[in-house]
């Protein structure tokens, strides 16, 4: 195998793009740890967790995936799982002042690292409530304008107390096929009122009301598909048509994002080899950086794939890309980035098998 050289490292230095300051290139794309207690709350196992994958060294951290309603409390509502594939654990969430504190510990745990950390605000789908105090799922074509507004509150609320407690910023969900994913998808809005011709407006209604809320220095970044998302079902009836989705990131990136983190379908991919096929979200990063390049506040990453410094170091020279995610090797290595800063550059030890039991387990681990 013909491993690259490093002539010169670009992983460790420091990135200072507007709002977007981390002292490293490597971000740690979120991930739900479900170690969280029954009521949804942190608790000490999950600070610690996170505790030592910034002591790995990792210059951002992005927390959990955080549903902004309380009915997405369990793992199986979450993921819209069948009854018979309960996983028997939960999501963290953050619908009441009363958490603040316990993420100050957590926030406090990983900035002694120099690590900064952002919270993804993520709504799965929007369940209405019966009158029997059960929950049904809507169909986004069928939410109400009061709705709408529930979802709007919910995201800015969460955000601004996500703020409090010291994050350094907040990320939107747009991927993955969650809510705000199918929103802005022309495949999956099929509504005629204000939310369906303009896609972004929900978007756009709770940017605003953050960054009006919070402190000049506090990030709103977005994570992102690639192309715009089709259900499974619709690539089977349609075929697979692939939309850039390019063009909402830039649309974002005027409306005032920081930072567009790029992933896809799938998100987690097998069989991937260091310095053969990494980065699988590349092309679609690189395009929105040749759109953005003369703009110094706006930070692309890509998330996928990212194995190797070697290849990290490389791609950053041809593409300019900002920032590189990664998640798995961090659940197989939480010392990655320690390890290839001190001149170990071999790839991460992830063998890209998709076993990982949760967000901090790996069958492999050492």
């Amino acid at each position: 195998m013909n491993i690259p050289e490093i002539t010169k490292d670009h992983i460790f230095e420091e990135v200072n793009r507007g709002r977007y300051r981390a002292k490293n290139r490597l971000f740690r794309s979120a991930a739900v740890t479900l170690n969280t207690d029954p009521s949804g709350r942190i608790n000490d196992e999950v600070i610690g967790i996170y505790e030592k994958m910034a002591a790995g060294g990792v210059g951002t951290i992005c927390y959990e995936a955080v549903p902004v309603l309380r009915y997405e409390r369990l793992t199986q509502d979450f993921f819209n799982l069948p009854k018979d594939q309960m996983l028997g654990s939960y999501v963290n969430y953050f619908d009441s002042d009363d958490m603040i504190e316990e993420h100050k510990r957590l926030v406090s745990a990983v900035k002694k690292y120099d690590t900064q950390i952002v919270m993804q605000l993520v709504l799965s789908t929007y369940k209405r409530k019966n009158e029997d105090g059960s929950f049904n799922p809507v169909d986004l074509d069928n939410l109400t304008g009061e709705e709408f507004k529930e979802i709007e509150n919910a995201f800015v609320d969460c955000a601004i107390r996500a703020s409090k407690a010291g994050y350094d910023g907040i990320q939107l969900h747009l991927a993955h096929g969650f809510f705000l994913c199918r929103l802005i998808s022309r495949f999956c809005n099929h509504r005629t009122d204000e939310y369906g011709t303009d896609r972004l407006k929900l978007i756009r209604n709770i940017y605003k009301r953050i960054r009006d809320n919070v402190s000049e220095d506090f990030q709103i970044g977005v994570k992102i598909n690639e192309y715009e998302f089709m259900t499974d079902e619709q690539e089977k009836e349609e075929g697979s048509r692939n939309i850039s989705a390019v063009p909402i990131c830039k649309e974002l990136f005027d409306m005032g994002f920081d930072l567009v983190e790029f992933s896809g379908k799938p998100a987690m991919r097998c069989g991937i080899k260091p310095y053969e096929n990494e980065a699988y979200f590349q092309d679609s990063a690189y395009e929105l950086k040749k759109l953005v390049s003369l703009n110094k506040d706006k930070t692309v990453a890509v998330t996928g794939g990212n194995r190797s410094p070697q290849y990290i170091n490389s791609l950053y020279l041809r593409t300019g890309i900002d920032v590189y995610g990664i998640c798995r090797p961090l659940i197989r290595e939480a010392n990655l980035p320690n390890r290839w800063k001190s001149g170990d550059l071999r790839a991460s030890k992830c063998l890209s098998c998709n076993r990982c039991g949760s967000a901090v387990d790996c069958p492999f681990e050492e």
